[in-house]
Protein backbone atom coordinates (compact mmCIF):
# COMPACT_ATOMS: atom_id res chain seq x y z
CA UNK A 1 0.00 0.00 0.00
CA UNK A 2 1.45 3.29 -1.00
CA UNK A 3 1.64 6.20 1.41
CA UNK A 4 -1.24 7.86 -0.41
CA UNK A 5 -3.40 4.73 0.05
CA UNK A 6 -2.35 4.50 3.69
CA UNK A 7 -3.49 8.04 4.33
CA UNK A 8 -6.76 7.43 2.49
CA UNK A 9 -7.45 4.81 5.18
CA UNK A 10 -7.71 7.79 7.52
CA UNK A 11 -10.25 9.75 5.45
CA UNK A 12 -13.12 9.01 7.84
CA UNK A 13 -11.20 10.01 10.95
CA UNK A 14 -12.53 13.01 12.85
CA UNK A 15 -11.23 14.40 16.11
CA UNK A 16 -13.15 15.15 19.26
CA UNK A 17 -12.28 16.74 22.56
CA UNK A 18 -13.12 15.11 25.84
CA UNK A 19 -14.88 17.50 28.23
CA UNK A 20 -12.90 18.37 31.36
CA UNK A 21 -15.45 16.57 33.57
CA UNK A 22 -14.84 13.30 31.67
CA UNK A 23 -11.07 13.65 31.86
CA UNK A 24 -10.33 10.94 34.33
CA UNK A 25 -7.80 8.24 35.13
CA UNK A 26 -8.18 4.87 33.48
CA UNK A 27 -5.81 2.19 34.73
CA UNK A 28 -3.19 4.77 35.82
CA UNK A 29 -3.56 6.67 32.56
CA UNK A 30 -4.82 10.22 32.81
CA UNK A 31 -6.94 11.47 29.93
CA UNK A 32 -5.71 14.85 28.76
CA UNK A 33 -8.65 16.97 27.55
CA UNK A 34 -6.24 19.16 25.58
CA UNK A 35 -5.40 16.29 23.21
CA UNK A 36 -8.05 15.60 20.61
CA UNK A 37 -9.02 11.96 20.25
CA UNK A 38 -9.68 10.37 16.86
CA UNK A 39 -12.93 8.66 16.02
CA UNK A 40 -13.86 7.00 12.76
CA UNK A 41 -17.17 8.31 11.45
CA UNK A 42 -18.27 7.73 7.86
CA UNK A 43 -20.42 10.85 7.74
CA UNK A 44 -18.30 13.06 9.95
CA UNK A 45 -19.29 14.41 13.33
CA UNK A 46 -23.01 14.94 13.75
CA UNK A 47 -25.53 14.63 16.56
CA UNK A 48 -26.42 10.99 15.77
CA UNK A 49 -22.76 9.98 15.63
CA UNK A 50 -22.05 11.61 18.97
CA UNK A 51 -25.04 9.87 20.60
CA UNK A 52 -23.60 6.49 19.58
CA UNK A 53 -19.99 7.31 20.43
CA UNK A 54 -18.14 4.66 22.45
CA UNK A 55 -14.64 4.15 23.80
CA UNK A 56 -14.27 1.26 21.34
CA UNK A 57 -14.84 3.64 18.41
CA UNK A 58 -12.10 5.90 19.75
CA UNK A 59 -9.77 2.93 20.34
CA UNK A 60 -10.39 1.72 16.78
CA UNK A 61 -9.53 5.14 15.35
CA UNK A 62 -6.44 5.38 17.56
CA UNK A 63 -5.29 2.02 16.19
CA UNK A 64 -5.72 3.28 12.63
CA UNK A 65 -3.61 6.35 13.41
CA UNK A 66 -0.99 4.11 15.05
CA UNK A 67 -1.00 1.82 11.98
CA UNK A 68 -0.79 4.43 9.24
CA UNK A 69 0.76 7.46 10.98
CA UNK A 70 2.92 5.89 13.73
CA UNK A 71 4.93 9.09 14.15
CA UNK A 72 1.91 11.39 14.46
CA UNK A 73 2.51 14.04 17.11
CA UNK A 74 0.02 12.31 19.42
CA UNK A 75 0.74 8.66 18.56
CA UNK A 76 2.53 7.97 21.87
CA UNK A 77 -0.47 9.36 23.72
CA UNK A 78 -2.79 7.18 21.61
CA UNK A 79 -0.65 4.10 22.36
CA UNK A 80 -0.97 4.73 26.10
CA UNK A 81 -4.68 5.48 25.75
CA UNK A 82 -5.36 2.23 23.86
CA UNK A 83 -3.32 0.19 26.34
CA UNK A 84 -5.22 1.74 29.27
CA UNK A 85 -8.68 1.22 27.77
CA UNK A 86 -7.93 -2.28 26.47
CA UNK A 87 -5.03 -3.82 28.45
CA UNK A 88 -5.29 -7.12 26.51
CA UNK A 89 -5.47 -5.46 23.09
CA UNK A 90 -2.37 -7.20 21.68
CA UNK A 91 -3.73 -10.66 22.43
CA UNK A 92 -7.24 -9.79 21.18
CA UNK A 93 -6.00 -8.27 17.94
CA UNK A 94 -3.47 -11.04 17.32
CA UNK A 95 -6.26 -13.62 17.49
CA UNK A 96 -8.44 -11.51 15.19
CA UNK A 97 -5.54 -10.99 12.76
CA UNK A 98 -4.83 -14.71 12.57
CA UNK A 99 -8.50 -15.44 11.83
CA UNK A 100 -8.55 -12.76 9.12
CA UNK A 101 -5.35 -14.16 7.57
CA UNK A 102 -6.74 -17.71 7.58
CA UNK A 103 -9.86 -16.39 5.85
CA UNK A 104 -7.62 -14.65 3.30
CA UNK A 105 -8.85 -11.20 4.33
CA UNK A 106 -5.31 -9.91 3.94
CA UNK A 107 -6.08 -6.19 3.90
CA UNK A 108 -7.73 -6.30 7.32
CA UNK A 109 -5.16 -8.77 8.68
CA UNK A 110 -2.40 -6.39 7.56
CA UNK A 111 -4.07 -3.42 9.22
CA UNK A 112 -4.44 -5.39 12.44
CA UNK A 113 -0.84 -6.62 12.46
CA UNK A 114 0.49 -3.20 11.47
CA UNK A 115 -1.49 -1.62 14.31
CA UNK A 116 -0.18 -3.99 16.93
CA UNK A 117 3.41 -3.91 15.65
CA UNK A 118 3.31 -0.11 15.89
CA UNK A 119 1.46 -0.25 19.21
CA UNK A 120 4.09 -2.43 20.84
CA UNK A 121 7.07 -3.56 18.84
CA UNK A 122 7.90 -7.08 19.99
CA UNK A 123 9.37 -10.06 18.22
CA UNK A 124 5.93 -11.62 17.87
CA UNK A 125 4.13 -8.51 16.62
CA UNK A 126 6.80 -7.69 14.03
CA UNK A 127 7.12 -11.32 12.97
CA UNK A 128 3.36 -11.56 12.40
CA UNK A 129 3.49 -8.40 10.30
CA UNK A 130 6.35 -9.74 8.17
CA UNK A 131 4.62 -13.09 7.69
CA UNK A 132 1.31 -11.54 6.58
CA UNK A 133 3.13 -9.31 4.09
CA UNK A 134 5.04 -12.32 2.79
CA UNK A 135 1.83 -14.34 2.44
CA UNK A 136 0.14 -11.48 0.61
CA UNK A 137 3.15 -11.20 -1.71
CA UNK A 138 2.80 -14.91 -2.54
CA UNK A 139 -0.85 -14.41 -3.46
CA UNK A 140 0.06 -11.60 -5.86
CA UNK A 141 2.84 -13.73 -7.34
CA UNK A 142 0.36 -16.56 -7.99
CA UNK A 143 -2.04 -14.09 -9.59
CA UNK A 144 0.72 -12.78 -11.84
CA UNK A 145 0.46 -9.25 -10.45
CA UNK A 146 4.18 -8.60 -10.23
CA UNK A 147 3.83 -4.92 -9.40
CA UNK A 148 1.93 -5.70 -6.19
CA UNK A 149 4.15 -8.72 -5.60
CA UNK A 150 7.20 -6.43 -5.58
CA UNK A 151 5.42 -3.92 -3.33
CA UNK A 152 4.69 -6.65 -0.78
CA UNK A 153 8.19 -8.08 -1.02
CA UNK A 154 9.45 -4.58 -0.14
CA UNK A 155 7.00 -4.38 2.78
CA UNK A 156 8.17 -7.78 3.99
CA UNK A 157 11.80 -6.63 3.85
CA UNK A 158 10.91 -3.45 5.75
CA UNK A 159 9.17 -5.51 8.44
CA UNK A 160 12.16 -7.84 8.78
CA UNK A 161 14.47 -4.80 8.91
CA UNK A 162 12.72 -3.75 12.10
CA UNK A 163 14.53 -6.63 13.82
CA UNK A 164 17.78 -4.68 13.47
CA UNK A 165 16.60 -2.65 16.47
CA UNK A 166 16.25 -5.77 18.63
CA UNK A 167 19.00 -6.87 20.99
CA UNK A 168 18.36 -10.55 20.27
CA UNK A 169 16.13 -12.41 17.84
CA UNK A 170 14.88 -15.99 18.17
CA UNK A 171 15.94 -18.82 15.89
CA UNK A 172 12.43 -19.05 14.43
CA UNK A 173 12.59 -15.43 13.24
CA UNK A 174 16.05 -15.99 11.77
CA UNK A 175 14.76 -19.12 10.04
CA UNK A 176 11.79 -17.21 8.56
CA UNK A 177 14.09 -14.40 7.43
CA UNK A 178 16.57 -16.82 5.85
CA UNK A 179 13.76 -18.69 4.08
CA UNK A 180 12.37 -15.38 2.78
CA UNK A 181 15.79 -14.29 1.52
CA UNK A 182 16.39 -17.62 -0.22
CA UNK A 183 12.91 -17.61 -1.76
CA UNK A 184 13.34 -14.08 -3.11
CA UNK A 185 16.94 -14.61 -4.23
CA UNK A 186 18.28 -12.04 -1.77
CA UNK A 187 21.03 -14.40 -0.55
Amino acid sequence: MSTQNAYSKLDNISYISIPEQLATKINNFEIDPKILLPVELENGINEDALKNLSWEMIVSACLKIIAYKPFDENSDYYRKFVSAIKPNIIEELTSAGIVKAKNRDYDLAEEIFLSIANLKETETTVSNLALIYEEHASVYEQLGNFELYQEYIKKTEEAYNRFANFETVSESVLYNLAFFKIKTGKI
